[in-house]
C-alpha cells in the first residue's frame, strides 16, 4: 500500500482532486503548525479520521450518548464535532477545545487506518494552494467523500447542524 509507505517516511499524503485531501500522521507536530500556518480557517476545516468507533474513547472527553446512534447509523459520510477533544495536537482542536471527526467504516482510508493502528488527520484544500509551499506525494483517491453533513454534539445530547 503506497500511502501507508509515504505516511510512515513523510508523515503526509494527498489523494488526487481538487479540492486535494491531505491526510497526516497527528503525532507529526511540525507538519501540523505548518498546515494551520498556510490553510485558511484551519480550526473548521481539519478532520480526526477514525476506523472504529470504540475510538471516540480515544479521542473525546466526554461523549454525549446519542452520538453512539448517530455516527453508528450514519450512511452518508458524516463529521460530528464534539464538545471536548484529548489525546491530539492542540493544533487539530477547534478554537472551542472541541474536535471534528469522521468514522470511515470502509474503503481505502479505512483500511489504511486499520494498518497504520491509530488516528489520522485531513484537511481538504485547494489544489492550487500548496503547489510551491508544500511538497506532497499523490495516491488514487478511489473512495474518499467530503462529508455530506456535519454536526455539532453537546455534551447534553443538543444537536446543531453545521451543515446538512
Amino acid at each position: 500500500m503506497k500511502s501507508l509507505e509515504i505516511l510512515k517516511e513523510k508523515g503526509i499524503f494527498a489523494l488526487q482532486g481538487d479540492p486535494q485531501i491531505l491526510i497526516g500522521d497527528v503525532k507529526k507536530e511540525e507538519m501540523l503548525l505548518v498546515l494551520k500556518s498556510l490553510v485558511f480557517d484551519f480550526d473548521n476545516k481539519v478532520i480526526l479520521l477514525i476506523h472504529d468507533i470504540s475510538q471516540l474513547y480515544d479521542y473525546v472527553g466526554k461523549i454525549p450518548e446519542i452520538a453512539w446512534d448517530i455516527v453508528d447509523f450514519a450512511e452518508d459520510p458524516l463529521d460530528v464535532v464534539y464538545p471536548a477533544g484529548k489525546n491530539v495536537s492542540p493544533a487539530i482542536l477547534r478554537q472551542d477545545g472541541g474536535i471534528r471527526i469522521r468514522l470511515m467504516k470502509e474503503g481505502e482510508v479505512n483500511n489504511l487506518l486499520k494498518r497504520f493502528k491509530k488516528a489520522l488527520y485531513c484537511i481538504a484544500v485547494s489544489k492550487n494552494e500548496f503547489v510551491d509551499k508544500l511538497p506532497v506525494e499523490e495516491v488514487d483517491n478511489k473512495d474518499f467523500k467530503l462529508a455530506t453533513k456535519i454536526i455539532k454534539l453537546e455534551v447534553n445530547g443538543e444537536i446543531r447542524f453545521l451543515k446538512n
